[in-house]
């Protein structure tokens, strides 16, 4: 019985079996041997770096992501997954140039301009990573991550209301997300619009009970709108989430001193 030799193709596709098994190491001598195969494999060269940034070995990726654009430079999964990796080690303007040579192969790449973003505000960027959310919604309206980052970075530049309407946006994608309803709360609290800061941080709460930040910041809000008595039981229950029962403990019976006062 005569067995036919394996392809490049062949082991390509054993290596994506193994992989989904989570057999990675596996996997990787796959690629290899679908690499000896045929060297300018890009798909292979690809997926290989693919994995090992899965067993966080990025300088390996990146050789893999290099080999990939040396035998297409136009392939553009490999630039944006070389700028992933660089983002991962904090190396913010190669991961610009990644995602900008992503963009000149093809400007409606998904999620290329939220994740150029995403690296213009950790640089402080501000105003350039706003104009890459923009193109990120303008691609994909209902991208709730382009508009939260927006929102991120318009109240780093201290454009409050702005911000608060692109929270909103997001939250009327994605009412579930705790986060956005928290940095919300938080730009109303700073605007002195405590009740509607106060309605945020209810949804926080509602989504996340045991976020304690969400239950201090209500009780500051409460305590701004002169409800000392309910702000201290809403400053204890977050001491209670963060498990510092004695602080709880003071907190209730300053309450409790309060209610006593007022009744």
């Amino acid at each position: 019985m005569l067995f036919k030799k394996k392809t490049d193709v062949d082991w390509l596709t054993q290596g994506n079996e193994v992989g989904d098994g989570n057999k990675y190491e596996e996997a990787i001598k796959c690629y290899d041997k679908a690499i000896e195969n045929n060297p300018n494999y890009a798909d292979a060269w690809l997926t290989k770096g693919n994995t090992l940034v899965i067993l966080e070995k990025y300088a390996d990726a990146i050789k893999c992501y290099d080999k990939v654009n040396v035998i297409d430079p136009n392939y553009s999964d490999a630039w944006f997954n070389k700028g992933i990796v660089f983002a991962k080690l904090g190396k913010y303007e190669d991961a610009i140039k990644c995602y900008e040579s992503v963009i000149a192969i093809d400007p409606n790449y998904s999620d290329v301009w939220l994740t150029n973003g995403n690296v213009l505000a950790k640089l402080g960027k501000y105003e350039e990573a706003i104009k890459c959310y923009d193109k990120a919604i303008e691609n994909n309206p209902g991208n709730p991550s382009a508009w939260f980052n927006k929102s991120n970075s318009l109240v780093d530049l201290g454009k409050y209301e702005e911000a608060i309407k692109c929270y909103d946006k997001a939250i009327g994608i994605d009412p579930n997300n705790a986060s956005t309803w928290f940095n919300n709360g938080n730009i109303l609290s700073k605007l002195g619009r405590y009740e509607d800061a106060i309605n945020c941080y209810d949804k926080v709460i509602g989504i996340t009970p045991n976020f304690a930040p969400a239950w201090f910041n209500k009780g500051n809000a409460l305590a701004k709108l002169g409800k000392f008595d309910v702000a201290c039981i809403n400053k204890g229950t977050a001491f209670d989430k963060l498990g510092k029962h004695e602080d709880a403990i003071k907190y209730y019976d300053k309450a409790n001193k309060i209610h006593q006062e007022i009744s």
